[in-house]
This record gives structure tokens, sequence and C-alpha cells, in this order.
């Protein structure tokens, strides 16, 4: 790989020094756009010879051009499958200055790495010697810009203004230290469409927390980990009992062939683990022989496991303990389960995992249709425009990038030219399971990625339309991320390394048409009907981590609405179950197939809305229904005077809360449909001058949740304090830039001690009256699983609408031309 002019040292310069130092950086700035554009018109003359030499028409070249044009560069290797080449030229015509919110490139990630790795002799990934390493899924990322410098860039006047320097955030794993460090590593200097990038010659390192915070048993799952050694170490001692039980799935046996399949297993964090020590649950899989099929492996636990103690990253210090043969134990050493199936004390169950080679009730099998069903294109001509990251559409206007951790975010969203976000991004995806104290479990996503893991590009004609256009990610992180297709089950593995990131596209941009109607009104008189079609500009993102697919769109509507949606795909997790071995098992879950459960588990994601009503000076009010005394003063006519002379029906009325502070259980809410309210975020000090036939009430927008619940455990939970904002369906908080998250990576070891907690930016109980505000919104389902979960569950899931509330005079969709 190569890497272009990359610092030498990384002592900040001085003075003059770093004046000329500044220079040289412009001038090889501009001397490498000049190159870049002679090689681009060099190309696009040859082009055209080719196209005189075939006497093919110069449009045509021009299309097959645009084809290898990706987020205004070249793309060599062509579009990917899903991508629609045609378009990306007339979309990607330059810069905007909201694309300083664009995450760091597959050039800049792999720049970073090298440059932070060789300037600290640490390694980029996990290794068994005691080396330092790059460690959780945002290990390389851009660091947030504070948001008073991006709003001044981004709100000046002119084409060029206060470009705030650009820094990535670097996470390291100090083994002598026992801790984790993340710093602040930059600048970088960007060329034009983040070509030839590089780290400035007055670059630093600067810690961004404190040596010990984060102790190295809160570091997030790393699948690069090796626990091959362990796993061997364990079964080596009871493989005679082991294939007895589960059959010939150990590659090293004897008698194992491919046709049997062989065991996987994975760490998943337990419930005992704490800020001191990290504690996990090794568990086991039967992975299908054939690739294709490797994913009904989640359709066949192994009912054997075991926890760990691996609070250090070490294999020499890892510790297994409290083991489980057959789900009957824990047995807390191993001469404790060898005696016990020495003597029979164990029930031994008989799977013969080979049989499911063959099955299909494990896997997708649909029957193909005789006939075709309408399939829906994206029009050649689309109203929306795209600039590198930045949409325009209909009066909206916004930049979209993708976090290698938390996935999609939008920023300085704006509708007719009024900000009305600064940010509005994914934050978590959090699933809890329920079970015995050894088998309950959850998973905060974002500790996995909900971008890297196994997510691939988008299929075209399902999860977006023919003619969509896809936005290109980057990550490091994968099962697929070397060379050429697997070949075999035996080769599968995890590969993590932010030295070699690779380009994919997660993200994908396209109208909608909703086939209703947005607005609609028959004339009774004449029977001519006034009425909108209904359609939406859509932002949909996907990430795959492990078993379950999470779909996040976010739609833009014509009247100034924005609706947020979180589907939820993919496998369920499952456990074995014998009505003679452990009978206690079925109250946890659905029995759905023969030795087989479906545990019952929930899924909230949260969402970060950052408001900016017409400016940062923002207040939250909430207007409920209440019901009270109907006035005795409305009462006017005699006989309305003699019906409700002793007490007159009661009403329905509306009541706005300002609320002033912050705190749980003030400035929090859960949905409660017997008292419905409507949150709002709005501007005090926007109130349209009264006499003038418009609303005086203060302009803002509300949050409006959809089906929805919340979370179900207690609020002392180990899983509910590990993720505080699952207890609230609407959180609002006075805006930090020490708060800029909702939960932390490192909180899924150790969830009693979280690093991040949405309880502890609420107990400030700061002023919140007209302050720079943030809504963290939460919304989700309890998937109570049934038969019908079987193989994949049909996409289920929640959401919300972020609706203008008093903020336009009118529908503000008749600001549009719309068809009618």
């Amino acid at each position: 790989m190569v890497f272009a002019a990359e610092a030498t040292e990384a002592t900040p310069l001085s003075g003059l020094q770093e004046d000329l130092a500044s220079d040289v950086d412009v001038a090889e700035e501009i001397r490498t756009e000049l190159a870049h554009a002679k090689r681009e018109a060099k190309f696009l003359r040859v082009l055209c010879a080719m196209s005189i030499a075939f006497g093919i028409f110069t449009a045509t070249a021009l299309v097959i051009f645009t084809n290898d044009i990706e987020d205004g560069r070249l793309h060599r290797g062509g579009s990917p499958k899903g991508v629609e080449g045609e378009d990306a030229l007339r979309h990607h015509s330059g810069d905007t200055k909201a694309s300083i919110f664009n995450e760091l490139s597959k050039q800049e990630i792999a720049l970073v790495a090298k440059y932070f790795t060789e300037q600290t002799n640490s390694s980029a990934c996990w290794s068994p010697q005691p080396v330092d390493y790059l460690i959780g899924p945002s290990a390389v990322e851009l660091l947030s810009i504070p948001k008073k410098e991006a709003l001044a860039y981004i709100d000046s006047t002119g084409e060029y203004g206060p470009k705030p320097p650009r820094y990535a955030r670097v996470t390291l794993l100090r083994r002598k230290e026992g801790d984790i460090i993340e710093y602040k590593v930059g600048p970088i200097i960007t060329g034009k469409y983040g070509r030839k990038s590089r780290i400035a010659r007055n670059a630093t390192i600067e810690p961004l927390i404190a040596a010990g915070a984060i102790p190295a048993s809160k570091r997030p799952p790393d699948f690069s980990e090796d626990y091959r050694d362990l796993v061997a170490s364990v079964i080596t001692p009871i493989r005679n009992y082991f294939v007895q039980a589960f059959g010939p799935i150990l590659i090293y046996e004897p008698t194992w062939e491919a046709k049997n399949g062989l065991l996987g297993w994975f760490a998943r964090a337990d419930i005992t683990s704490t800020k001191e020590k990290r504690v996990g649950r090794i568990q086991f899989l039967w992975f299908h022989p054939d690739l294709d099929k490797l994913p009904k492996s989640w359709m066949h636990p192994v009912p054997f496991g075991f926890r760990v103690d691996f609070t250090r990253p070490d294999p020499q210090t890892w510790k297994p303990f409290d083991f489980l043969f057959c789900n009957q134990g824990p047995f807390h050493n191993m001469s404790g389960l060898q005696y016990a199936l020495k003597t029979g004390q164990i029930k031994m169950c008989k799977l013969n995992f080979s049989e499911n080679s063959s099955s299909d009730w494990d896997i997708p099998n649909p029957k193909h249709p005789h006939e075709k069903g309408p399939v829906t294109r994206q029009s050649y001509n689309p109203r929306y425009k795209i600039k590198n990251g930045n949409v325009e559409w209909m009066g909206w206007k916004f930049q979209v990038t993708n976090r290698p951790s938390k996935g999609p975010a939008l920023y300085d969203v704006r509708i007719h030219g009024q900000r009305i976000l600064y940010e509005l991004s994914l934050q978590d995806a959090y699933a809890a399971y329920g079970g015995s104290y050894m088998e309950q479990f959850y998973y905060p996503d974002a500790s996995f990625s909900l971008s890297q893991i196994t997510s691939g590009n988008l299929l075209k004609g399902i999860d977006c339309p023919h003619g969509a256009h896809m936005i290109k990610s980057s990550k490091w992180m994968g099962t697929m991320m070397d060379k050429g297709r697997l070949k075999s089950v035996k080769d599968f593995k995890f590969i993590r390394d932010p030295l070699k990131p690779i380009n994919y596209y997660p993200v994908c941009i396209f109208e909608e048409d909703r086939q209703t109607s947005l607005f609609r009104h028959t004339n009774t008189a004449t029977g001519k009907v006034s009425a909108g079609r209904m359609t939406n500009l859509v932002v949909r993102a996907i990430g795959t981590v492990g078993n379950y697919d999470y779909i996040t769109s976010f739609k833009f509507h014509l009247d100034g609405t924005i609706e947020v949606t979180s589907e939820y795909a993919g496998y369920c997790e499952t456990r074995w179950i014998n009505k003679d071995i452990n009978p206690w098992e079925e109250p946890f879950g659905t029995t759905t197939h023969e030795g087989l459960s479906l545990p019952v588990h929930s899924h909230l994601v949260n969402v970060k809305a950052d408001f900016d009503i017409l400016g940062t000076r923002n207040s939250y009010v909430k207007t409920s229904v209440e019901i009270e005394d109907t006035p005795k003063e409305t009462i006017i006519s005699k006989q309305e005077k003699r019906l409700f002379s002793k007490s007159a029906p009661k009403t329905k009325v509306m009541k706005n809360t300002l609320v002033a502070f912050e705190g749980s259980g003030v400035s929090t809410a859960v949905v409660n449909v017997s008292k419905p309210t409507v949150w709002r975020i709005v501007n005090t000090e926007a109130i349209p001058a009264a006499g003038k036939g418009v609303s005086t009430e203060p302009r803002g927008y509300a949050i409006v949740p959809l089906k929805t619940n919340i979370q179900v455990l207690p609020n002392d939970h180990p899983f509910t304090i590990a993720a505080s904002y699952t207890k609230y369906n609407l959180a609002v908080t006075k805006r930090k830039e020490t708060e800029d998250r909702v939960s932390s990576v490192y909180d899924i070891y150790g969830p009693s001690n979280p690093v991040t907690s949405l309880d502890r930016f609420l107990e400030d109980e700061e002023k919140i009256i007209q302050e720079d505000l943030v809504a963290w919104i939460t919304v989700g389902k309890e998937h109570i699983t049934r038969t019908e979960d079987l193989p994949l569950v049909s996409n289920f899931g929640s959401g919300f609408m972020l609706q203008p509330w008093n903020y336009f005079d009118k529908n503000a969709a008749m600001l549009n031309r719309i068809e009618t």
C-alpha cells in the first residue's frame, strides 16, 4: 500500500517554521490537485478517441466514463453490484462546506493507522505478543469537530471561511499499563474528494482521556482474539464424551469429515463481568460445511460452554471455569466436570449435527413465483442532487455519512434554507435476552459495530430500488476482507486490520412513492378531489451484527416531516432444550423445533437529535391532553344551565409545560397511551408578530413516537444500568461536547459500571430553557418469539417522526410543486 507524504516526526513546529510548513502544505495540495486534473483530462481524451475509433456517440463514452465515477472521483474496477454509476457524474459535481462531517476515507484510515502505530511502536491489531494495539470498532475514526467551530465555518459567507482542522480519534490498548487511551491525531490535510490525504508536518498525538480511566478489562469485543488454544485445552480432556454427545465435529479428530461440519464458537459478555474482571462466555455453534449455508449455524446451538476470565488480553492469563455440558452444571472446574461425566451424573444428550447438512427448515428456501411481481425502479431523472455526500431534494438539504461504530449520521439538516438539526444520528442498538443467571445476556451492538462486521453492499431491487444512489463507506473489520472467496468453512475467519481498509456501500438514497396521498379531500358539491401524492426521499443504511440485520431509514417528507424507522431482520438467537434434561429453559422462550428454543428478547434503538430551531437557543415544551371541568362561564343558554346546573360534563383541554431543568422524570418521557402528549423542541424567541394572520405559538418541531415499547427490566438490573437510555422514549439534555454519544463501546463488559450513562447527563440538572438542546430518542419492540420466526424473521421494527409543529404558517407541502 502506498502512502503519500507521511510525517517524519510528531513534534509541533512553532513561529516561522509552522507558517512555512503550512505554506508548503497548501502548495503541495495545489500541485496534487493539478496532477489529478491533468490525469482525468488525459483519461477523457482517451475515451473520446476510443468513441471516434469505434463510431460511438460521445454521449455513450460519457456514460462509460461515469460508470467508473464514485463520490466525484475515478473508481477503479467499475461500480459494485447495486451502484447505478450512470447518475454519479451528475450528482458528484464538487465539494461542500458540510463535507467536513464526512468520515475518514479508506486512504485516510490506513494513513492514520500507519502513522500512529509507527510513532507509538504499536500494532494495528491484536497479537498474542505483548505489544500495544488499536482496539475497538472505532479504533480509527473522524474526531468530532466542535460544534462552535463547525457552525462558524458552514454558516460563513463566501466560498472560504475558517475551516476547522480535521483530526482522527485513535484508540489504543496499552498492555503494560492495562488501560485504554483515546488520542487526538492530526491534523489531516485532505485534498479534493479526499484524495492524497496526508498527515500534516506539524501533527501531534494528544491523549483525550486520562491514563487508567478505562481499564483493559472494559475493552470492546475483538474477534481477532484467538481462542483456539483455549477451546482445545478445555475439550481435549473430555473429547471422548464430547464426540459421544455431539458427533464427530472436532476438526482435529481422526474421524472428522468435511460433510460433518465443524465446531464453531464466539465470545459473549457475561452478566457477572465487572470493571475489574472481564468475564465472558464461550458460546458454541455447529458450522455447516457449505459456506453458502453457514448462516444456518444460528439454528444449531451446541449445548456446551464455559465462562472465561480474560481480564487481560494475553492468552496465557485466560482462565476457563463454570463448565456446562448438555446444558447441565455449571461445574466450577474441569475436574468437577470430568468426575460428573465419569460417574454418570450428567444425562448424555445425543445430537447428530451431520443430519442437518441436507435440512431445509433452517435456511431460507422460498419458492420462486411463476410470474414476477411489480418492480420499483428509481427514475432516471431523480429530483435529488448529491455532491460529496451533500443531498438536496424538494427544499431539503443535509450531509450524510457513515461511522465505523455507530453507523449512519446526518448533519446540517435544513428545510427551505433553515437549519432544524445540527445532527441526526443512530447511536446504538440494544438487545437483551431472558434466561437463567448464566444464560441471560445483552448486546449493545455499537460495541461490535453497526456498520462494519459482516455488512456488505446493499441489494438493489430489495434493500433499495433499481437506480438508487449508493454512498460509499470504508471498513477494516469483517469475514470477507481478504481477496477472493473463502474455499472452505475451515478458512472462515474474522479479519480486523485498520492498515488494510476496503470500500463498501452500506447506504443508499432514493425517492419513494408511498402509493397513497399526503393530503386529500373530496368536494361534496362537485365531486372534485384535491390531493397530493406522498413521496419521500429515503436514506437507508443496513448493518449486520452477527445474526441480526438492522435496517435504518431516514425518510424526508414534502410537508417538512422526517420519519425515522428501525427494522430488525435476520436469525433469532437459539438455545437447545430437552424436557428431560433442562425443562427449566421452557419459560424463557418458544419451543419452535425439536430441541430448539427461541428466547424472548428486546430490541431498543437510540437516535440522537441535536436540534437547532432557528438558532441554537431552544426549549423543551410538553403539550398534554388533560381532562377538566367545563368552565361554567361557557354555559350560555337557559336550557344548558338547567341541564348542567349541578355539574357540566368534563372536557378536554391542552396544557403546555415548559421544562426548566434536566433530570430523570423531569426532562424525560415515556409513551403513555392513556395520556396523549406531544413533546416539542421550540424556539420561544421565534414567535411571529401578532395581528398578521399567523400563529403566535413558538416555532418548533415535535418528537412523535410510532409503535414502540421501552425497557422492561428493572432499573437496578445490570443491563439497564449499562444502557440507561433504554428507560426513556425521550430524554432532553443540554448539549455538551463531552456528552456526544449516548453509549460507549466499552460498556458491554462490566455493565454495572458504565463509562457513559445518559443518567449521568441528566444528573447535572442544568437549565434547559433557551439553551442548545439534544433529544435522545429511544424506540423499540419486545420480541415475543413464535414458530414463524424460523428460519428468518419477517422484518419488524419501530420508529418516530420529527414533525414541524407551528414551524410553518401552513402545510409545508404547499411550498413545493407536487404531483396532484
